[in-house]
């Protein structure tokens, strides 16, 4: 994830699924703020700190399909300004 830092202005859609990602690399991700795509499929995200990518302000699509995110957690999506359609399961 580190090594994305040097292009985050460029990165406009990112598929991470399936990768051994967590809460901490969410902070990562938060850095590329121009992403509008952001696919987290079966990782190990919990929700716990999903409001850090509230600094995504161009994030419209967001996929959370098979991680531990409860419902309590997908309030916080709730102030992320650009977002549109979130995926779950």
């Amino acid at each position: 994830m580190e090594d994305l830092i040097a292009v985050k202005a460029q990165l406009t859609s990112l598929n991470i699924s399936n990768l051994p990602i967590e809460d901490t690399d969410l902070s990562v991700v938060a850095q590329f703020t121009n992403l509008e795509k952001l696919l987290l499929n079966n990782t190990d995200i919990t929700g716990e700190n999903l409001e850090v990518l509230k600094a995504c302000t161009n994030l419209q699509h967001l996929a959370l399909s098979g991680t531990a995110v409860q419902e309590e957690h997908l309030k916080k999506l709730t102030d992320f300004p650009a977002l549109e359609e979130a995926y779950l399961w």
